[in-house]
């Protein structure tokens, strides 16, 4: 995590933990004389104390996120506008760990209670606290009436992604960014390899102004339908993407098979195949989103007529 002035702490996260970050400070007390779990500037301390940062008098341990992260949590609308989020998905990943939902502060790691799947990852990143009492279907959206909330799966995001690292595979085929354009909610995960060569045109432009060549102002088109809407259409506009992304899971260990036997005769033609396949599967997701498009906006012109 990086602070000011040049600043930043690392913290190792153990192999069997996880750890989750929402826009604020994690790193807590520093132990500067475990060299196995932190690796931090020779500097730190001093420029803390020359900062007024830090009083070693007054405060012995040195808390980088107390030190560094400044806003205080009574300045927001919301105090746990950031929190609650680390709350919840420790609760999606460790359930077994009863924590309150107004709390401030977390256990800075925790071990799931099961093993995590990219599936489970994309699920996370489509939570907008459904089940709960914070559930954002409810009318607790960021500008309404009542206290704002923040959940994952926000309506804003531009981009989003799972990124799949494989140590025993080569890297054009064990690295993988499960990505998707716009909102988690209203965007397919698919599966980019480290091994491709080129992306579709539509998947390489997104300006400020909607354009009918650019594939992410076709899948920001979902987000707009469903962000008034989300009661009313994320049951039927996620189980579509999840449906597909199911179909690319099952395909994937038949496709590294392929593309590790081609990796052995020729490392530029396991590229091609990579960027065949990824490429295909980003077009069809691409049409997949025109057709929800139009079948949405036909069902809600039909409602509004009734």
């Amino acid at each position: 995590e990086a602070g000011g002035g040049k600043c930043w702490a690392a913290k190792r996260v153990p192999d069997d933990s996880y750890l989750v970050a929402v826009n604020s400070y994690r790193i807590g007390d520093i132990d500067f004389t475990d060299k196995d779990n932190f690796i931090l500037p020779p500097y730190l301390k001093s420029y803390a104390i020359k900062k007024g940062l830090w009083h070693p008098g007054k405060d012995p341990s040195f808390n980088f996120a107390k030190i560094f992260g400044g806003k205080q949590e009574a300045d927001s609308v919301n105090p746990f506008y950031n929190a609650r989020r680390v709350w919840r998905i420790q609760q999606l990943l460790t359930p077994s760990s009863k924590q309150e939902a107004t709390a401030f502060h977390y256990p800075w790691i925790q071990k799931p209670d099961q093993k995590i799947t990219i599936t489970k990852l994309i699920t996370i990143l489509r939570d907008y606290y459904q089940g709960t009492p914070f559930d954002m279907a409810n009318g607790r959206l960021p500008g309404k009436t009542g206290t704002k909330e923040r959940a994952i799966g926000v309506f804003n995001t531009v981009h989003t992604s799972v990124i799949q690292l494989r140590a025993h595979y080569p890297p054009e085929i064990g690295a993988i960014l499960w990505g998707g354009v716009s909102a988690a909610l209203t965007t397919p995960y698919i599966p980019y390899y480290l091994g491709i060569v080129a992306l579709p045109h539509g998947f390489k432009q997104a300006g400020p102004v909607a354009d009918d060549n650019s594939a992410f102002w076709h899948f920001r088109a979902l987000t707009t339908l469903l962000e008034p809407r989300l009661s009313q259409l994320a049951g039927t506009i996620v189980p579509v993407w999840q449906a597909f992304e199911k179909q690319l899971l099952a395909l994937q260990p038949a496709i590294e098979n392929t593309a590790l036997s081609l990796y052995k005769k020729d490392k530029n033609q396991v590229k091609d195949f990579l960027t065949l396949y990824s490429n295909g599967l980003a077009l069809q997701a691409l049409e997949k989103s025109k057709t929800l498009k139009r079948e949405l906006e036909t069902a809600l012109a039909q409602t509004s007529n009734q």
